[in-house]
């Protein structure tokens, strides 16, 4: 039988595997990244407890890259073939692109964007519409780290687990913050660990840091 870490972590890749088969009623027209966006959206808010860790490894492959690829052909893949050759840093941060444009679209404005594409016969959404919809400069690396940025109202949850997908040797740094600014409590998180939420939290800052030699004994308890 699974543990209850293992099991945990299925649970997540068997909503992320449903979620492609959700898309599918989305609209054809969603390029391959942007499919793999959407699964990792809807992952984080079927499981919430995972939302948080979804997005901070998001934005930790954002910032990790040198230089931004070409955008627009980014998200003109529609062949998985694309991805070999590609460092995992690059082949991850490209999936956050993805997912940076689901977050920030939601799945109503792709649905609008695919019938809109369907309409003028075209096979998916071009990439233009898509930088357009989210009014960013697509050549500039700050625009897509600010789009996967915790927002000042994102909801969070009672609890948050980190992933086997942490980088090797990482842990998820959590510092909870009050209404007030203050430091409610900082802790870290290793591969399959979680913690508790503070009562009081008003939002989070989530980091990628090394471990310690003793991360087992500093994750957070459940």
């Amino acid at each position: 039988m699974l543990g209850k870490d293992a099991a945990e972590q299925e649970e997540m890749l068997l909503v992320h595997e449903l979620a492609h088969w959700y898309i599918g009623g989305v609209g054809e027209q969603l390029p391959l990244i942007l499919e793999e966006g959407v699964a990792d959206m809807v992952t984080g808010e079927v499981l919430p407890e995972w939302s948080l860790s979804i997005r901070a490894l998001h934005a930790h492959f954002l910032r990790q890259i040198q230089s931004l690829p070409d955008p627009a052909a980014v998200f003109r893949i529609q062949d998985s073939s694309a991805w070999k050759g590609r460092s995992e840093t690059e082949a991850r941060a490209l999936r956050a692109m993805g997912y940076a444009l689901a977050t920030r679209i939601g799945l109503d404005g792709l649905r609008e964007l695919c019938a809109e594409a369907r309409a003028r016969g075209l096979a998916h959404i071009p990439p233009e519409r898509l930088f357009e919809r989210v009014r960013i400069d697509p050549l500039r690396l700050e625009d897509w780290t600010a789009l996967v940025e915790f927002p000042p109202d994102f909801p969070g949850s009672p609890v948050v687990r980190a992933p086997d997908s942490l980088p090797p040797g990482k842990c998820l740094k959590i510092t909870f913050y009050g209404a007030d600014g203050s430091v409610l409590r900082t802790t870290l998180i290793p591969v399959f660990g979680s913690c508790q939420v503070p009562r009081g939290t008003s939002r989070q800052l989530l980091e990628i840091v090394d471990c310690p030699a003793n991360a087992e004994s500093a994750a957070g308890k459940r």
